[in-house]
Parts: structure tokens; C-alpha cells; sequence
């Protein structure tokens, strides 16, 4: 039982060891080839609230052209060469479909600010 134990103690030490030297790597991942290249056009939809700034912040860091769509543009303090914030409203069908052309991304950063209703079981 003894000689068993030192084995596998032997072994464990030489094992970690091993690893140490060898340490874990991550393979290199390339970006997505797109047809366009790896610029996008991104509609962002709600803009101003808390999750779309940071949709708009996050495609602006990647590169990418945004279109921010809000009610109220002034609200939005972000400017980047990159980014074009237009006042529209996003009940309007006639708005939105044309804030949509010629956009290879939609994304919606919209949320109600009313309270949640409890849930009752």
C-alpha cells in the first residue's frame, strides 16, 4: 500500500512539473472575414439607456459605424467620428425602416423603466 502511495505521489510531483514548464496556451484566433471587411454598420435602437450606451460604446472600441436611434438624441453625450445619432421614434414603422437601411446589424437597448409587477405563485 505504501509503494502505491509513493507512486502516485512521484507521479503527481512529475506531472506538475511538467505542466509548469509547459503552461497552457491559447490558440490565436482570427477575426471573422466578412464580405464588407470587419467594419459593420449597427443600428442600435435605445441608444440612451443604460444598456444601449454600452452597446453603442462597445461597437464603437470594435470599429464599427453606429447609428443610434433615440428619442431623445441629447441625452446621448457619446461623440465619435463613427457614431450618427438621429431622433426618431421607435413605434414608428416608417422611421425605423428607414433608420434600417443600408445597416448589416440591428441591435435593441430597449427597456421599460416601470417597476416590475410581483410575481405571485
Amino acid at each position: 500500500m505504501k509503494v502505491i502511495i509513493l507512486i502516485l505521489i512521484v507521479y503527481a510531483l512529475a506531472l506538475s512539473v511538467a505542466l509548469a514548464r509547459k503552461g497552457p496556451h491559447r490558440k490565436a484566433v482570427k477575426p471573422i472575414a466578412r464580405e464588407w471587411g470587419n467594419q459593420l454598420s449597427i443600428l442600435i435602437i435605445g441608444a440612451t439607456g443604460g444598456t444601449g450606451r454600452q452597446l453603442v460604446k462597445q461597437a464603437l472600441e470594435l470599429g464599427h459605424y453606429v447609428t443610434a436611434l433615440a428619442r431623445k438624441p441629447a441625452e446621448l453625450t457619446i461623440e465619435h467620428p463613427k457614431l450618427r445619432v438621429i431622433k426618431d421614434d421607435v413605434l414608428d414603422y416608417e422611421s425605423v425602416e428607414s433608420a434600417m437601411r443600408g445597416q448589416n446589424a440591428v441591435s435593441f437597448g430597449l427597456a421599460s423603466r416601470a417597476a416590475p409587477l410581483p410575481i405571485s405563485c
